[in-house]
């Protein structure tokens, strides 16, 4: 059923990628720039059902040339996991050049950016359905495909080793030390993501289902589930049933 009203969403969803912004006609394999590709037939509240649904986002930015490779790890993980599916967009791709900022996403590399929507779930349940298979995928991202994580798209987990992620960021520190010397702008957030606040302080009884760690051990984990390795990529710790 989950599978079959994803289906359903998704077509009804996907007609506004295939419109032009401006005459609203019907375009067959659209490729442009987002802002003028989606005709949103659903300004009027309530009349397009996922305008109903609590959302979330993860976004990752992998190698546009590592982007193939990616996609067949990708269905090896839903293969390995059945009856999984993703709502609205599912899985999509936006591609851009390199930069050469300093933290940039695609600092350095031109970049495939990833994103996954997932439904939250209602009723008091913090965890959404089959939100294991997401954190294989994004494990996944991170350790086998060096992907940067979105600097406002994720939780608190995903930022683990990120200076190496990004070639630059001594760079970056000498910036930061020459423009803000007495840490006016260091806050909890930038502790984390730089390694000044280790991993290890996250690792608290329920830490998986708060978004702040990859279990470690079943105390991790919401009721119910154990901390076990990914079905596919194995390297991954997961909270399942």
């Amino acid at each position: 059923m989950q599978c079959l009203a994803a289906v359903a969403r998704y077509n009804g969803r996907a007609k506004s990628y295939f419109r032009d912004s401006v005459t609203g006609k019907t375009v067959d394999e659209p490729i442009g720039y987002s802002d003028q590709m989606q005709y949103f037939e659903c300004k009027d509240p309530n009349k397009c059902i996922w305008d109903r649904l609590p959302i979330a986002l993860q976004e990752v930015a992998i190698d546009i040339e590592r982007l193939p490779n990616w996609i067949n790890d990708v269905r090896q993980i839903v293969d390995a996991h059945p009856r999984t599916c993703f709502p609205l967009n599912g899985i999509y791709f936006r591609f851009g050049k390199a930069s050469d900022s300093y933290l940039g996403m695609s600092a350095g590399r031109d970049t495939a950016f990833v994103g996954i929507e997932y439904t939250l779930r209602k009723e008091g349940k913090k965890e959404p359905k089959n939100y294991f298979v997401n954190l294989e995928i994004e494990q996944m991202s991170l350790r086998k495909y060096d992907a940067r994580p979105h600097w406002g798209k994720n939780s608190v987990a995903i930022f683990e080793d990120m200076p190496s992620r990004f070639p630059m960021w001594p760079e970056f520190l000498q910036a930061k030390a020459e423009l803000d010397p007495f840490d006016t702008f260091t806050n909890p957030f930038w502790e984390r993501v730089s390694g000044e606040t280790p991993l290890e302080d996250y690792l608290k009884p329920g830490c998986n289902v708060r978004g702040e760690c990859y279990c470690q051990e079943d105390a991790h984990c919401q009721s119910g589930t154990t901390c076990q390795s990914g079905l596919y990529f194995t390297d991954a710790r997961i909270c399942r049933k």
